[in-house]
């Protein structure tokens, strides 16, 4: 295969078979069978509920720092093989579709003026071995979207064990006080977007609002291309 056919594959990215689709590199086929999250969701996380509180369990016993969390995708099915293969497969590409529903989510949440759009960090060194911060690479596309400044404002002090493989209380432990302010930058006193790709225990999600609200920011709204 071609370099430019990785970078612009000829085939879907997801069944490599269709040759129709759109500039998200993906076919109308793969695109249906999507697990998206539902209407009726959690406002901080996007989890399905089936209550009138307009909150999860998970939300109500474990209160999150920001104000709103939002998701276009829920984690399994083909929406966990886009974000496997997008994060684990470098298939950048498909990141063309997670912007674009990302943003389409947070057209469609009350928020307030954004200051400013920022990633959650990777650490220098994972970031060097993978070649990119998947989270910086959705940042950049939702800022230029939305017309907001892209602002790397926090950093990762250490590299810790991987998030995936533990419990609950384990990732909140492994998390906490790994995160600080870049040098570099000036948090903005206003309302500042959080890019992730996944939203999991939301312990990384909480470390990086808890240190942004702590340097300045007014508020946090938390959008990330997945739940799971």
């Amino acid at each position: 295969m071609s370099l430019k056919s990785y970078i612009f594959p000829e085939v879907c990215s997801l069944c490599k078979e269709n040759k129709s689709f759109d500039e998200s590199y993906i076919c109308k086929s793969c695109l249906n069978e999507l697990e998206r999250t539902p209407e009726n969701s959690c406002q901080l996380c996007s989890s399905p509920i089936d209550t009138f509180l307009k909150l999860c369990h998970q939300c109500i016993e474990n209160p999150r720092p920001w104000q709103k969390g939002k998701a276009p995708l829920l984690l399994k099915g083909q929406s966990r093989e886009i974000i496997h293969k997008f994060k684990y497969n470098s298939q950048i590409i498909l990141s063309r579709y997670l912007v674009q529903a990302m943003v389409e989510k947070i057209h469609q949440t009350t928020i307030r003026e954004l200051s400013c759009v920022t990633p959650v960090p990777m650490h220098w060194f994972k970031k060097m071995k993978r070649g990119f911060n998947q989270a910086e690479l959705l940042a950049e596309g939702i800022s230029k979207a939305l017309d907001k400044p892209h602002l790397p404002l926090l950093k990762r002090k250490m590299q810790k064990s991987v998030q995936a493989l533990k419990s609950r209380s384990q990732r909140k432990e492994n998390i906490s006080h790994i995160f600080e302010i870049n040098e570099k930058q000036k948090v903005p006193e206003g309302t500042i977007l959080l890019v992730d790709d996944v939203l999991t225990t939301g312990a990384t999600l909480t470390a990086c609002s808890k240190v942004l609200l702590e340097n300045g920011a007014r508020e946090i709204y938390v959008l990330t291309a997945a739940r799971g």
